[in-house]
């Protein structure tokens, strides 16, 4: 008997969270190895040990100032005031205290990082940024300007000027570098991703160019004028600060802008065309501009019954798909009942998780409400490592109203050609309605020489009927016999009301053979079923039916409407109750 081999799981060679993996240990073991190295040549002093209990703090309170968030990084003053430490201190100093300043940092109730691991990289990005800085400029000679005059006077403050700015860029470059290759993987990914790194490592650059530039140019002044130095650097880093905050503030605004201007046109355009679902869609595709997801869908809710279902998403629902969710109960319902936007780190482990809710990975939850009416709940989805952020919220904030505003009108516009096609009396399609129907698909029909059928039903008797019992028993009968048609045929086929006691059913890629089969069988349907309850009598009537086939008996919706009536007159003068063919 011949043996089945195992099957073996192929794992991905290159994921982005095993290359984050290896960036960290690859750096973390280089700085601990250079840390090593200058422990051992210039030894370690108490007085150091005094310097790092000092600098870490202020390296600490820098860092709960972010001037802006990206996925990963908080961008801050940090890797400045580092420089700064490196200057006024020295390598080892500046090196630990970035270290402790940042995972202590990151082990905080209220991180500005996404994840520990990005956190514990840009510690260690800091400190072998200062470590590599320092061993290549072994000496900076600030303290040996001795006067205001020998300041001014050149030389000494020429040659202080030019290390600590050949320091700087020093620092500068490798910290920037490093960044690069901590993000590696975006640049290989979707232009969307490309698109976010580069322009986080336009904003790095730019931060490092604010910070560092003021604190070189101000380094002749040395160590010994104190205030003197500390006052104008921390002057031009809070203006500096200020600035980019307001750029980069206004970098966002313009994002969001622009992604309500497409929201909204997106409402407005191709008006016969738009669905709910292309709508949703374009809203998910616009949210996923903003903040970053593995998946996204759109959860609406069913007002008669409290329950919210998916209605699309982004690559797909997966395995949502179907999936119903209990107003207020759950991780969905729950956000739902709140109103308010929800931010889940680990849903899989969230003790408002439902029993047999499928949950897994970091969610950001969004309600979406028009005229204080909640309308359904968009849900991101992304790996753990990544949880979202209020900044996320912030981002989505300007285009969920937009969202909500656009469902609505697809929604109002969908319910007005929804009654301007229904037939008020039985639910079905109207006359109107059904003769657009039918130009379309004997179009279709002619194209693809396919068949088509119509059935053209009339009751019987219906104004004796009518007269005898009145004309609220004469609704409910013709209600009974719409009901009758709706079971009775295919979701493929078209059933209308065409005027009067008259109905009609379209048969697309139906031969007249099957026609006839179908009209018989709902005949027999009607006969036995179509009853009204009247005076503890229940009252039967009995329809005639025509039936006309394209191409043998027509070739334009006019004409075989006209073939089918005429054989439902024949079948009328035949005795009633009975199905006659064109």
């Amino acid at each position: 008997m011949p043996t089945v081999p195992p099957t073996h799981t192929v794992q991905p060679v290159f994921t982005t969270e095993r290359w984050e993996r290896f960036c960290l240990q690859l750096v973390a073991l280089v700085t601990l190895v250079l840390f090593a190295l200058r422990v051992y040549r210039h030894g370690f002093s108490g007085n150091d040990v005094a310097l790092i209990l000092l600098t870490t703090p202020v390296l600490y309170l820098v860092r709960l100032s972010p001037i802006s968030r990206t996925r990963d990084y908080p961008l801050t003053f940090v890797a400045p005031a580092v420089f700064a430490s490196l200057l006024w201190t020295n390598v080892l100093v500046a090196s630990v205290s970035a270290c402790l300043a940042t995972i202590i940092h990151s082990r905080s109730t209220d991180p500005l990082f996404a994840t520990r691991r990005a956190a514990r990289y840009y510690a260690f990005q800091l400190a072998l940024s200062a470590l590599l800085a320092g061993a290549v400029v072994s000496s900076v000679p600030f303290k040996v300007v001795p006067s205001l005059s020998a300041l001014w006077s050149g030389g000494m403050a020429t040659l202080a000027r030019e290390t600590a700015t050949l320091m700087g860029m020093l620092f500068a470059l490798t910290s920037l570098a490093l960044a690069t290759l901590f993000y590696l993987p975006s640049l290989t990914r979707s232009r969307r991703k490309r698109k976010e790194t580069f322009r986080f490592l336009r904003h790095k650059t730019l931060v490092h160019l604010l910070g560092v530039i003021p604190i070189a140019l101000l380094a002749p002044l040395g160590a010994s004028f104190g205030a003197i130095v500390v006052a104008p650097v921390a002057l031009v880093l809070t203006f500096a600060a200020h600035s980019l905050k307001l750029r980069l503030q206004v970098e966002t605004l313009k994002e969001q802008l622009a992604v309500s201007e497409a929201m909204g046109e997106a409402s407005v355009t191709q008006p016969e065309e738009l669905t709910p679902e292309a709508v949703l869609n374009r809203f998910l595709t616009l949210g996923r501009e903003l903040v970053s997801a593995d998946r996204a869908i759109v959860w609406k809710i069913d007002d008669g019954n409290n329950v919210l279902t998916p209605i699309t998403g982004l690559p797909s629902m997966g395995l949502y798909a179907g999936e119903e969710v209990v107003f207020g109960e759950g991780l969905i319902g729950h956000a739902a009942s709140r109103k308010t936007p929800r931010l889940i780190a680990d849903a899989g482990k969230d003790s408002r998780r439902g029993k047999r809710e499928i949950a897994s990975g970091a969610w950001l939850l969004y309600p979406i409400i028009v005229h204080d009416r909640l309308m359904g709940i968009g849900q991101w989805i992304r790996s753990v490592n990544h949880p979202y952020s209020e900044e996320d919220v912030a981002r989505l904030n300007a285009l969920i109203p937009q969202a909500a505003v656009a469902w609505e009108n697809v929604r109002i516009r969908e319910t007005m050609h929804q009654l301007a096609a229904t037939d008020g009396l039985t639910g079905l399609w109207n006359q109107r309605k059904m003769t657009q129907v039918l130009r379309e698909e004997m179009r279709r029909s002619g194209r693809y020489h396919r068949s088509l059928s119509v059935l053209m039903f009339d009751v019987d008797s219906f104004k004796s009927f009518n007269d005898t019992y009145g004309h609220p028993q004469g609704d409910q009968l013709l209600r009974n016999i719409a009901s009758i048609l709706r079971e009775n045929v295919r979701t493929v086929d078209f059933a209308g009301r065409y005027g009067g006691e008259e109905f009609i059913v379209i048969l697309p890629e139906t031969t007249k053979d099957d026609a006839c089969r179908m009209a018989e069988r709902v005949r027999h349907a009607v006969e036995h079923y179509a009853t009204v309850q009247i005076g503890g009598q229940e009252i039967s009537r009995t329809v005639s039916v025509g039936v006309a086939s394209y191409p043998e008996d027509a070739l334009n919706p006019s004409e075989i409407v006209q073939r089918a009536d005429e054989a439902l007159y024949r079948a009328k003068r035949s005795g009633k109750n009975c199905v006659i063919w064109a």
